[in-house]
């Protein structure tokens, strides 16, 4: 598939998805809270996604008066939250329906002032050089064509002494691989994403490394692996197995600290010199 086939691809797959979201959903779904747990998505506060957001904001620091570049937006969450904080949001997605949400959300969250959609495309952002203070995103770098391009457009449009940050699925781990390749997306098990797109393994973090100069830091801060057996087989969706599973995976993160590589998530943190 071309490029540009990708990434059509990608748009129509999220504008379905954020249209699931948003059919029938109550005004205060919108509603961003200091947890950051995203309501509009049915189970995810399961996951502790909303842990990991809360660790990009607290990297990002002080944000009154900051311009700050959000990459896929998606339903709008760290748009709404880092423009509750002061700043000014770019909120930037391939999905029309993401950016209708981010606009929803801004309303909801009386936050319409300090937040501007633009669709446009990682690898050709449509932004002048040093443009943002920051970049964010979540679960966005995966879905790149092009790793190298990316990074070189993202360091083009943020200020010297900025920083990108993302929260990204992770390849290290073999077992969730396995699973990811033979087992979701059949016998009724959901696959929550597009066949493009492939979780960041150590070649594609070593690529991101050297397009950032050396300048890359990759954090663990939240351990994600037994609870997603629950979260996506929906018959073993009860409490008590929900609840041992995060209980080993909280396990792991507090006491084994070398197998929080091994997680679903990671967070990456480039400083542009």
């Amino acid at each position: 598939m071309s490029a540009r086939g990708a990434k059509n691809t990608e748009a129509g797959f999220w504008d379905h998805r954020v249209r699931s979201f948003a059919r029938g959903a109550p005004a205060e779904r919108l509603i961003v809270k200091d947890d950051l747990v995203d309501n509009m998505i049915s189970g995810i506060a399961y996951l502790g996604i909303h842990r990991l957001n809360r660790f990009v904001l607290e990297c990002l620091g002080e944000l009154e008066g900051r311009h700050v570049l959000d990459c896929g937006c998606g339903t709008g969450l760290l748009s709404v939250a880092m423009a509750q904080k002061g700043a000014t949001v770019c909120a930037a997605d391939l999905s029309l329906e993401s950016l209708r949400m981010v606009r929803s959300r801004s309303k909801v969250n009386a936050v319409e002032a300090r937040i501007h959609g633009v669709c446009t495309e990682l690898e050709a952002l449509a932004f002048q050089d040093a443009s943002f203070d920051h970049a964010v995103g979540s679960l966005l770098l995966h879905h790149t064509t092009s790793l190298s391009t990316a990074l070189e457009e993202l360091l083009r449009v943020v200020r010297p002494g900025g920083k990108l940050l993302f929260v990204e699925t992770s390849g290290k781990n073999p077992l969730l691989m396995f699973a990811r390749r033979h087992i979701l997306g059949r016998w009724g098990i959901e696959k929550a994403g597009t066949h493009q797109e492939e979780p960041l393994d150590g070649k594609k973090i070593e690529e991101i490394r050297r397009s950032a100069g050396g300048n890359l830091e990759v954090h663990y801060p939240e351990f994600i692996f037994f609870r997603m057996l629950p979260q996506y087989i929906a018959r073993m969706r009860r409490d008590a197995a929900m609840k041992i599973c995060s209980f080993m995976d909280r396990l792991v993160q507090e006491r084994i600290p070398p197998l929080r590589a091994f997680g679903y998530y990671q967070v990456l943190v480039v400083k542009k010199p």
